[in-house]
């Protein structure tokens, strides 16, 4: 079963994220910070996709992408960012960091669902 990183700070929607991609096939764990998210890679939870927002309490999402993008262990891992955060410049660093795609809140679950189709499901 394909593994899903949630790094959500906001509990209702970690929990529409975690219910709508688990009702995908698809398993989930959910974490509220990018310092979380490293742990559990660093302790060797596989993870076939990330989705992350941006605006976190601490490390902001970019900042972990950022991280993990000079891991070789973690690199190739493919994330989504999914923020209210809209202006051009943290989609343009997204887009530097090796995104899949930034969907801005609120969540359009048919396009995520299609989306985690497309790159899980090969």
């Amino acid at each position: 079963m394909k593994h899903v990183l949630i790094v959500e700070d906001l509990e209702v929607q970690s929990s529409l994220l975690s219910f709508s991609i688990n009702a995908q096939g698809y398993e989930v764990t959910a974490v509220t910070s990018g310092e979380e998210a490293l742990k559990l890679l660093k302790e060797g939870l596989h993870v076939d996709l990330i989705t992350l927002d941006i605006h976190l309490i601490g490390m902001n999402g970019l900042q972990f992408l950022s991280i993990i993008r000079k891991d070789p262990k973690t690199k190739g891992i493919p994330a989504i960012i999914i923020s209210a955060l809209s202006q051009t410049r943290h989609m343009d660093e997204a887009k530097a960091l090796g995104i899949v795609k930034y969907i801005v809140k609120p969540v359009n679950f048919q396009e995520l669902t299609t989306l985690l189709k497309k790159k899980l499901d090969v």
